[in-house]
């Protein structure tokens, strides 16, 4: 037993050693530079004459939010087109959402830590003012930060919920970025 214990605290240690450096350098608010910087490249390049849309989960989330202000690259187009996130984190309310100026949607369960019902509550709210762009908040009931990508193929439920925030995606990207 003593071993087991000695192997456990060694495991933390290691799991901390290497965890702790990654997350000080792509804590959101860090990284997001880097993210904005390859997206305006891509934009400016390869993407010049595309409609491209961003997708992003938890921490992405934060990111396809932020990218979602509209900010024209050196080709006067914004960076992206069309945003979509699941169960975002880290984000600032109502100054993040306020900001946002391109189609935007958003799929977050009710029991989510990272937003609580107040906070989708007022995206919503922020959202739905006259002269933002098209928006959609969808609550899942019973959906727990993490949903959409982490669901357990073996919890029908959990298999459900997933599928209803890829659908959301497809649907939402093929109304804003289809060329027809």
């Amino acid at each position: 037993m003593i071993e087991r214990q000695s192997d456990r605290r060694y495991l933390g240690v290691q799991v901390m050693w290497s965890i702790l450096p990654f997350m000080q350098k792509n804590a959101p608010n860090r990284s997001h530079g880097r993210v904005r910087k390859w997206m305006q490249e891509f934009r400016s390049v390869e993407g010049a004459n595309l409609k491209i849309g961003a997708i992003g989960f938890c921490w992405g989330g934060y990111h396809v939010t932020k990218l979602a202000r509209g900010d024209p690259t050196s080709n006067g187009r914004p960076v992206v087109d069309v945003a979509y996130t699941a169960h975002p984190s880290e984000l600032k309310l109502p100054e993040d959402i306020e900001q946002i100026a391109i189609p935007y949607s958003v799929v977050i369960g009710d029991v989510d830590f990272a937003m609580p019902l107040k906070q989708v509550e007022e995206m919503r709210q922020i959202l739905s003012k006259a002269g933002k762009p098209e928006s959609e908040v969808v609550v899942i009931s019973n959906a727990k930060h993490g949903f959409a990508v982490r669901a357990d193929p073996e919890d029908e439920q959990a298999m459900v919920m997933a599928h209803q925030a890829f659908h959301q995606a497809i649907n939402w990207f093929k109304e804003h970025l289809d060329s027809n």
